[in-house]
């Protein structure tokens, strides 16, 4: 998606039979992502679809594939072979674990690579660990992708590369990672401990407190915004305490009492790191997106701005298949029944 609103032309390789899943199981979400690209389905299982796909190869840039590890080569679309057709293809693997290793083969979703990685680990929360809202292993892992993909385009030489989902989410959980060592080794059980007051919800100073009317979020991390957030509520005893778990329960205590309006409005004045926790609804009606050119009807879900432009979908979402003419055409390929 996001290489189409940069301009790059996206063939879509589907099956001859039902097409990409995505379609049927969730529409909604196979639109956002498919507008503007191009359809054609072929079949990889046999020798006249296999030469209709090694002739885009001859004129195209990049290949993305997301089976499991091992299928792409029993198909013969392997980045060996495509690059005997083409040595200058760059050809990105997307897969849960990775082309090696022992979980290489081992069927997973967003939420298992998430817990692989140890983000849903319980010391990370007050709570038992829960389901994220987000895919963020599958989105994380686009954008590794994509940032693969640009780099080898950059380079101009072709290449292969290789990437697994559940190494996407791990690049995540760095910082908890980091937190966690001392010179290079495990830090002893009972700096440990101290660690995990830190990351879990119980440090005050970068926290979620509940309102009279929803949540709000602080993330005072240095110092001076601590002090600053203790000066907006009326309570300097608490400058000396940034990472007193007491201290959470004091101002879980004071923000019970408030709305976020009022809390946001009082902290924002200090100038503290602070934000309500929002809706989807309440995103999606926020102006200052759409003032900067964020819409989720038109395909302008670019994450960032190009010469003051958000990149757009250049086209409506394809029907399965629609293109293969067209493509077979400009190949000086005949149908294929």
């Amino acid at each position: 998606m996001l290489l189409g609103q940069l301009g790059a032309t996206i063939i879509k390789v589907e099956d001859t039979e039902r097409g990409d899943y995505s379609r049927q199981t969730t529409q909604n979400v196979f639109k956002l992502l498919n507008r503007g690209k191009k359809s054609v389905a072929i079949n990889l299982k046999n020798d006249a679809g296999r030469e209709v796909f090694y002739k885009l190869i001859k004129n195209s840039d990049v290949v993305l594939e997301g089976f499991r590890p091992g299928i792409a080569e029993r198909l013969g679309v392997d980045y060996a072979t495509l690059t005997k057709i083409n040595p200058r293809i760059v050809y990105c693997s997307i897969s849960g674990y990775g082309q090696s290793g022992e979980y290489r083969e081992q069927a997973g979703h967003d939420l298992n690579y998430v817990a692989m990685s140890g983000l849903l680990s319980p010391e990370l929360s007050e709570s038992n660990p829960g389901v994220l809202p987000v895919p963020l292993a599958d989105t994380g892992g686009a954008l590794v992708a994509l940032v693969g993909i640009l780099a080898k385009l950059l380079d101009g030489s072709g290449g292969y590369i290789d990437v697994s989902l559940a190494e996407a989410s791990l690049f995540f959980n760095l910082s908890n990672f980091a937190r966690l060592l001392e010179d290079g080794k495990i830090i002893q059980d009972q700096v440990r401990a101290r660690s995990k007051l830190r990351l879990n919800g119980f440090n005050p100073s970068y926290n979620i407190y509940k309102c009279s009317n929803g949540y709000i979020t602080i993330a005072a991390s240095e110092a001076r915004f601590w002090k600053k957030t203790c000066e907006a509520l009326g309570r300097p005893d608490l400058e000396d305490k940034q990472s007193d778990g007491l201290a959470a329960e004091n101002l879980r205590k004071l923000f019970s009492g408030m709305t976020t309006e009022m809390a946001a409005d009082i902290l924002l004045r200090y100038d503290v790191p602070v934000f309500p926790v929002r809706s989807l609804d309440e995103v999606l009606l926020d102006k200052t997106l759409s003032q900067r050119g964020f819409d989720l009807e038109d395909g302008s879900t670019s994450p960032f701005l190009i010469d003051n432009l958000r990149p757009a979908s250049n086209g409506p979402v394809p029907n399965h298949g629609e293109h293969t003419k067209e493509i077979l055409i400009e190949l000086g390929t005949q149908m294929i029944r």
